[in-house]
């Protein structure tokens, strides 16, 4: 399966929402490399969303020096650059993960205190 088709779908509802001048998915290993796009020209500030569900080795030091940034809004040669932190680490993650797992168990008819979660 195409592990980029979950990132290439929430790009496209971002874009279609129309809140921001453009939405631009790019990964590590296959294209378009996040690498690639930040050298896009771009005549507005740009905000790289790490689609981790963690924030770890990778999100700490690997991205963050490959792309020449620190955590938070740096300036550079050619416009502002914000590298936040990854979607996973936002605190509504937690009810988003309930959720989910409230439906699943409504529609399997279980009983979420006698499951055991994994």
């Amino acid at each position: 399966s195409d592990s980029t088709a979950p990132v290439l779908a929430h790009a496209a509802r971002l874009s279609a929402a129309g809140l921001f001048r453009s939405v631009r998915p790019a990964f590590w290993k296959v294209p378009p490399l996040a690498t690639e796009l930040l050298s896009a020209p771009t005549d507005g500030p740009t905000v790289i969303l790490p689609f981790f569900l963690s924030d770890g080795y990778f999100t700490q030091s690997v991205l963050p020096a490959a792309l020449g940034l620190g955590r938070g809004w740096n300036v550079t040669s050619t416009h502002p650059v914000c590298l936040a932190a990854p979607v996973g680490t936002h605190p509504s993650i937690h009810s988003l993960l309930e959720h989910r797992v409230a439906g699943a168990l409504a529609a399997g008819g279980f009983d979420p205190a006698q499951t055991t979660l994994v």
